[in-house]
């Protein structure tokens, strides 16, 4: 899925951590859940 999109976000799991992921332009964001989406929503509009 992560693949398929124009900028693949991977949030943190709740032990703080990534899932092993070999995707081209992955954005790593720090935050768990609804605040790891939070802070990639927030890059996406530039704040």
């Amino acid at each position: 899925m992560l693949e398929a999109v124009d900028l693949p976000f991977l949030v943190q799991r709740p032990d703080h951590t990534w899932a092993e992921v070999e995707t081209p332009q992955l954005i790593k964001i720090e935050g768990v859940g609804p605040a790891g989406f939070s802070a990639a929503i927030q890059m996406l509009m530039g704040r």
